[in-house]
């Protein structure tokens, strides 16, 4: 994460470092903001999901007090500087994008969720659900998850069990609300219908399913695959707003839309390329 600099490329080359990995920022971090979350709370959730993937491989239940303590970390930082720079994780190497993904939708959907002007409850809650949204991707087999490339009919047939999957795994835990498991099993439900596992429209699904669908969509999309070049914070937005209606909730995503917009000094609440309708029509 240090910045390339004359003196840098030196020393690589004197090292004889030939390659270095680089993934761009996804936020624009102005000199004047400190980063919202600790390099500790980051590790910790790191080390959180990491835990709960293994529980799960190895055909146990994942242990959501690990869970619920990584967003409790995440919290102080959160609620000690709401307006610092979101630091979201980079990807290391694809084989960890199933947990960096995952940790960073619960960091968007903590920030979304304040930003719609839900209590600390509802901010914890929403986070913790969007921290465990795609742990029933470990049950689907690597080669579908990890594809280089568009997935055959068949094989998306089978991706699209891993909502059900993963409520399964929760569904009878006590300690997590109905928030949290309607998070996991409604986060692909489409807001015009046509989403999966049950089809389901509108206010069926629910702000907090939509509110973790944006966030899902939004880190998806701005992050660099094997197969895939990363959308710039523009394109992500636009591609957000052409889909509000059919696949988003227009509440939850156009807050998403301006907030990132202003978070990110696009200089409009609508990303480069929109096409916006006046009062006057």
């Amino acid at each position: 994460r240090k910045p390339l600099t004359d003196n840098l490329i030196a020393s690589l080359k004197i090292k004889e470092i030939k390659y270095v990995y680089y993934v761009p920022p996804k936020w624009k971090v102005s000199k004047s903001e400190s980063p919202v979350f600790s390099n500790e709370a980051l590790e910790f959730a790191e080390s959180a999901m990491n835990e709960l993937i293994t529980q799960i491989n190895y055909g146990k239940l994942p242990d959501v007090k690990l869970a619920r303590s990584a967003i409790e970390k995440l919290f102080v930082d959160f609620d000690k500087n709401p307006n610092g720079f979101l630091n979201l994780m980079v990807l290391k190497n694809y084989d960890s994008y199933t947990y960096t993904h995952s940790i960073n939708v619960g960091l968007l959907s903590m920030f979304l969720t304040r930003k719609l002007g839900f209590n600390q409850f509802y901010i914890k809650e929403i986070g913790l659900g969007g921290f465990l949204h795609d742990t029933g991707k470990v049950k689907v087999p690597s080669r579908i998850v990890n594809k280089d490339g568009m997935l055959t009919d068949d094989e998306f047939k089978i991706m699209k069990n891993h909502p059900v999957y993963g409520f399964k795994m929760i569904k009878d835990d006590a300690t997590l609300s109905n928030y949290v498991k309607k998070v996991v099993l409604f986060h692909h439900e489409k807001w015009s219908g046509g989403g999966y596992p049950l089809g389901l429209k509108a206010e069926a699904i629910g702000n907090f399913a939509q509110i973790v669908s944006v966030c899902d969509v939004y880190d998806a999309l701005t992050t660099e695959r094997s197969y895939k070049k990363p959308y710039s914070i523009n394109d992500a937005l636009l591609y957000i707003m052409r889909n509000t209606i059919t696949h988003f909730s227009p509440f939850v995503s156009q807050r998403f839309i301006n907030q990132m917009s202003k978070k990110n000094e696009l200089g409009s609440y609508y990303p480069i390329g929109a096409f916006v309708q006046i009062e006057s029509g």
